[in-house]
């Protein structure tokens, strides 16, 4: 079972209090993706094994898109 621990917040009003649990890695994959993609104002990546890879690659250009749209992104 995975954990996605990234959280993305979409407003200053937005709260990020809950963990979702998602048994299929597809599934856990699409919703990093979804998660990054809707972000507007912060992301916080608190669990992510980075590896030189096509996963570590895309979710690296995910976030760097991310921040040139002015979303702050920390790596904790």
């Amino acid at each position: 079972m995975l954990v996605v621990a990234l959280l993305a917040s979409a407003g200053a009003e937005s709260r990020a209090d809950s963990v979702r649990f998602i048994p299929d890695g597809k599934d856990a994959w699409q919703t990093r993706v979804e998660m990054i993609r809707a972000a507007r104002s912060s992301i916080d990546v608190a669990v992510f094994i980075w590896r030189d890879d096509p996963t570590g690659l895309d979710i690296a250009g995910l976030l760097q898109e991310a921040t040139t749209s002015g979303v702050r992104v920390r790596i904790i």
